[in-house]
C-alpha cells in the first residue's frame, strides 16, 4: 500500500461524514460538499489529495478563491497531513505553491482562480479540488478549464463550500442530488467531534443568535438570501462633521486602498481613531481612474496629513511591490476565512455604524454615495466601500507602552519613601 500511515491514523483521521465522503471518493464519484465552517472539509481534501497522488502517481490541483487563500489556508493543512514526510517522500516548493511526491514525481498544485483561466490551464489532473466554490466570481472556470484537465485521466472533481445564496453552487448541489456520478453530503461543525465544545461556543459568539441569517448560512449550511440595501440606516445617524485638527493631531491614523485595474478606479480612505471618544472616523477619500500607479501614489501621499499606523490593501503582492517602489507602502488586508465572508465583514461595518463605533465625515461624498445604493451581492461600484472594509476590519489600536521607570535609587541603595516614585525621587543625604 503506497499510502503508508500507522493503523491508529486510519482509525482516527475522519469523522462519520468525512468517512462517507472518502468512501464515495474511493468509488470514483465526483464529490459535492455543502459543509459549514469548521466541519472538516479542508482537512479531508488534503488527506484525499495526498492519498491519491501516492496511489496513482498523477498530478492533482487545489483551486480556491485566491492565491493567498490557498497559501494561508490549504498549505498549513497539507504540512500537517504530511508531517515528517516533507523532505523525505514529499518536497514543498513555497514560491510555486507546489508539493511534489518524490517517488512518482507527481505534483499537487495550489492556485487561486484570481490568477485567471490561462494561468490555471495545464496538463491533465486526476483530482481537482474546488474549495469555497460558492464564492468564485466566475464559475465558468469549471466548464472551460477544470473539466478538460480531468478528461485526460478520467479524474474526479471534489467541490466543497459554505453556501452563498442561490447561486451557481446551489445549482451544482441540486444537480449532485440527482446525478449518480456525484455524491452529495452536508455537514456542520456540530457533526465534527474534533471541535471542542468550547471551540464551538467561541465560534457561535461571532453571530447574533441562532436566527442570524449569517449563522444559518455559515454554521448550518442553509441557503440564505441577503436582500435589499446593506447600509439601511438613517444617514444622519452615522455621519458627522470632520473632527477639528487639534483632535486629529491626537488620533491614530490608517489608510485603506482598493487598487482598480483599468478601467476601474483606484480608491483610498483615511481613518482616525480617537482614544478620547473611543471612536473611529472616516475623514478623507480619494477615487481616480485611468492613472499610472505612480500617479495614484503621488496623489494619495499628497492627501495624507498625519503619520500612519498602517495602510491596508487587498491587492496581490506584485502590485503592492510596484506601489512600494514609488514610495507607498501597504500591508495585505487579512483574508483567510473572512475572505469567504464578505457578508460578515459588511455586517461588522453596519454594526459599527449602528453603535456609533464608526462615523463617516460628511465630506466623504463619494463613499456616502456608494453606501446609499449598495445592495447585498453587488459586484462593482463599491471601491470606496471595499477600502472601508479593508481599513476598518484590519486596523488595531496600538498597544500602550508604560513609561520606563528610573531604577537608579534601587541601584544606589538609597532609602525611598512610599510617596516617592522613581522618576521624581531625590535622596535625602541628611538622614
Amino acid at each position: 500500500m503506497s499510502f503508508l500511515r500507522p493503523l491508529e491514523y486510519f482509525l482516527n483521521r475522519f469523522h462519520y461524514e468525512q468517512e462517507n465522503t472518502w468512501l464515495a471518493y474511493k468509488a470514483g464519484k465526483h464529490i459535492v460538499q455543502n459543509w459549514g465552517r469548521r466541519s472538516g472539509k479542508t482537512q479531508e481534501f488534503a488527506e484525499i489529495v495526498v492519498e491519491d497522488v501516492e496511489d496513482y502517481g498523477k498530478d492533482c490541483m487545489y483551486l480556491t478563491i485566491s492565491q493567498r487563500q490557498g497559501r494561508e489556508i490549504f498549505t498549513p493543512v497539507m504540512n500537517q497531513v504530511l508531517k515528517n514526510q516533507l523532505g523525505k517522500t514529499w518536497k514543498y516548493y513555497p514560491s510555486r505553491l507546489e508539493y511534489q511526491h518524490m517517488k512518482s514525481g507527481a505534483i499537487v498544485t495550489i492556485k487561486g482562480v484570481d490568477v485567471g483561466k490561462d494561468k490555471i490551464r495545464g496538463s491533465g489532473k486526476r483530482i481537482i479540488i474546488l474549495d469555497e466554490f460558492a464564492f468564485w466570481r466566475d464559475p465558468s472556470v469549471v466548464k472551460e478549464v477544470v473539466v478538460p484537465m480531468l478528461a485526460d485521466h478520467n479524474g474526479q472533481m471534489l467541490v466543497g463550500s459554505t453556501p452563498k445564496g442561490y447561486n451557481h453552487f446551489h445549482k451544482l448541489v441540486e444537480r449532485a442530488k440527482l446525478d449518480d456520478d456525484y455524491y452529495f453530503s452536508s455537514c456542520t461543525m456540530f457533526q465534527n467531534p474534533f471541535i471542542s465544545e468550547k471551540g464551538r461556543e467561541m465560534l457561535i459568539k461571532e453571530y447574533d443568535g441562532i436566527d442570524d441569517a449569517l449563522y444559518r448560512q455559515e454554521i448550518l449550511g442553509e441557503f440564505v438570501v441577503f436582500e435589499g440595501l446593506v447600509f439601511a440606516l438613517e444617514k444622519a445617524s452615522y455621519t458627522t462633521k470632520t473632527w477639528d485638527r487639534g483632535e486629529l493631531d491626537h488620533c491614530y491614523h490608517w489608510r485603506g486602498v482598493d487598487h482598480g485595474f483599468s478601467p476601474d478606479p483606484t480608491a483610498c480612505l483615511w481613518m482616525a481613531y480617537s482614544p478620547r471618544r473611543d471612536q473611529y472616523l472616516i475623514y478623507n477619500e480619494y477615487k481616480q481612474s485611468k492613472l499610472l500607479i505612480k500617479e495614484h501614489a503621488d496623489l494619495i501621499k499628497e492627501k495624507t496629513e498625519w503619520e500612519l499606523v498602517e495602510t491596508y490593501s487587498d491587492i496581490d503582492p506584485q502590485i503592492i511591490a510596484e506601489y512600494e517602489e514609488v514610495g507607498l507602502s501597504m500591508t495585505p488586508a487579512e483574508k483567510t476565512s473572512k475572505d469567504l465572508r464578505k457578508q460578515a465583514r459588511l455586517l461588522k461595518l453596519v454594526q459599527a455604524l449602528r453603535t456609533n463605533k464608526l462615523k463617516i465625515s460628511i465630506d466623504c461624498v463619494g463613499l456616502l454615495d456608494e453606501m446609499a445604493n449598495y445592495v447585498w451581492d453587488q459586484d462593482g461600484g463599491d471601491h470606496l466601500i471595499d477600502s472601508m472594509n479593508y481599513v476598518y476590519n484590519n486596523a488595531g489600536i496600538p498597544a500602550k507602552t508604560e513609561p520606563v521607570k528610573d531604577n537608579l535609587p534601587d541601584r544606589m541603595n538609597f532609602p525611598q519613601k512610599e510617596e516617592d516614585n522613581y522618576q521624581g525621587f531625590q535622596p535625602n543625604y541628611d538622614e
